[in-house]
């Protein structure tokens, strides 16, 4: 659905610019669950969210203008 996919929108932009938790993630952009999130997460973007953080640099500066639709 639209929502999920914003979510997960939301969620990629935390693990990429963040060191919270996934679990914390998944609450944060509204998933009522980690298992839940990341199967989610898997079926979208077709990797976990734990590999996906992985195999992603951190952006060490992030233009909050930019990504104001990404804060939560």
């Amino acid at each position: 659905s639209y929502v999920n996919r914003l979510r997960l929108q939301k969620a990629v932009f935390l693990l990429k610019n963040t060191c919270r938790s996934i679990t914390d993630i998944a609450y944060s952009v509204g998933f009522n669950s980690r298992q839940n999130f990341s199967h989610s997460f898997e079926n979208y973007y077709s990797i976990t969210p734990l590999r996906y953080r992985k195999e992603q640099p951190m952006i060490d500066s992030v233009n909050t203008e930019t990504y104001k639709n990404y804060i939560l």
